[in-house]
C-alpha cells in the first residue's frame, strides 16, 4: 500500500531525526499507516517504539502502555517468524516495566536477525532501568560496534563507563560519540536531541564552552520537550549550577528508575529537593 507506506516513513523520519518532541506526531503518522493498511507489521514495530518511549519518559501513562503492549502484540500475530516483531514485543514489555521479559524478547530479536541494532540499543536502557552496569556496558557496546551511525548508544554509553571503564576507554568513546554526533547534525541540524545527548561527551572532552553551545541549542529548539530539559538538567548538575539543573528536572521526565540509575545526576543526590522530587515520583508511579 503506497499511501501507507508514505506514512511510514514521515513517521520514521519525525520518531528519529526530529526529536522526542515529534514522537505524538510520529504516533499518528503510524497509525495512519497500519489504517491503511493493517497488515504492515513494520508499522506496528515503530507504533510500539514511539508509544513505549512515550509511556517510560514523557508521561504517556496507562494509554501509551497500553498502545505499546497492543502494537507489539499485532506485529507478533502478524510475522511471528521475524526479530523485529520480538522488537515491538520488547518495546510494549518496557513501557510496562517488565525487564526481563524484554530482555528476553530483545536477545530473541537479535538472535533472529542479527542487524537488528536497535535490539542491542534496547538491551542497554533495559539494563539501566534496573541498574545493572555490566549488562549496560555490552549492551550498548554491542549496539555500537553493530551500526556505524549509531551516535546514541555510543552516547548513552558514556554514564556507566564513567562508573565502571577506565580513563582511556571514556576519552576514546566519548571522542567518537562526538564525531558520531556532528555527522548527524550535518544531515539533520535541527535535532535537538542529538545536541542534548552530545554535551556528556564534549564535557569529558574539556569542551565546556562548546557544551554550554549546544546546551542553548537544544533548548532553542524545544524549549517544551521533556527529554530535552532531563538531558540539559544533567548537563547543568555535571557543571555545577545545582539549582537549574532542579528547575529543569521537576518539569522533565517522569521515569524514576531512569532518572535514579543516571550518574550525570549524582551531585543532585544529596540535594533536599532531588529528594523531594525522587518521592513525588515514588508516590505518582
Amino acid at each position: 500500500n503506497t499511501r501507507a507506506y508514505e506514512y511510514y516513513l514521515r513517521a520514521r523520519g519525525y520518531a528519529l531525526y526530529s526529536g522526542n518532541h515529534k514522537l505524538p506526531l510520529a504516533q499518528t503518522m503510524f497509525e495512519k499507516a497500519v489504517q491503511e493498511d493493517p497488515g504492515f507489521s513494520d508499522a506496528w514495530v515503530g507504533l510500539a517504539e514511539v508509544t513505549s518511549m512515550q509511556a517510560i519518559f514523557l508521561n504517556g501513562g496507562e494509554e501509551a502502555r497500553k498502545a505499546a503492549d497492543k502494537a507489539g502484540q499485532k506485529a507478533m500475530e502478524l510475522a511471528p517468524q521475524k526479530g523485529s516483531s520480538f522488537l515491538a514485543v520488547g518495546y510494549g514489555q518496557l513501557a510496562c516495566e517488565c525487564y526481563a521479559e524484554a530482555e528476553e524478547a530483545f536477545l530473541k530479536a537479535v538472535q533472529l536477525d542479527a542487524n537488528l541494532y536497535r535490539a542491542w540499543h534496547y538491551l542497554g536502557r533495559t539494563a539501566h532501568h534496573v541498574g545493572n552496569r555490566e549488562k549496560e556496558i555490552e549492551y550498548f557496546k554491542r549496539a555500537v560496534e553493530s551500526d556505524p551511525s549509531d551516535w546514541e548508544s555510543s552516547v548513552l554509553l558514556l554514564s556507566p563507563l564513567k562508573l565502571k571503564g577506565d580513563p582511556e576507554e571514556i576519552r576514546n568513546m566519548a571522542r567518537l560519540a562526538v564525531g558520531r554526533v556532528e555527522n548527524h547534525l550535518e544531515d539533520y541540524p535541527d535535532n535537538q536531541r542529538a545536541y542534548y545527548l552530545g554535551i556528556g561527551a564534549l564535557i569529558l572532552l574539556g569542551e565546556e564552552d562548546r557544551a554550554v553551545e549546544w546546551a542553548e541549542k537544544a533548548y532553542s529548539l524545544a524549549p517544551d520537550d521533556l527529554a530535552t530539559r532531563y538531558n540539559l538538567a544533567c548537563f547543568y548538575a555535571q557543571y555545577g549550577d545545582l539549582e537549574r539543573s532542579l528547575d529543569l528536572l521537576e518539569r522533565s521526565v517522569s521515569s524514576r528508575s531512569w532518572i535514579e540509575h543516571d550518574s550525570d545526576l549524582v551531585n543532585l543526590h544529596g540535594h533536599p529537593r532531588f529528594k523531594r522530587f525522587m518521592s513525588s515520583l515514588e508516590e505518582g508511579s
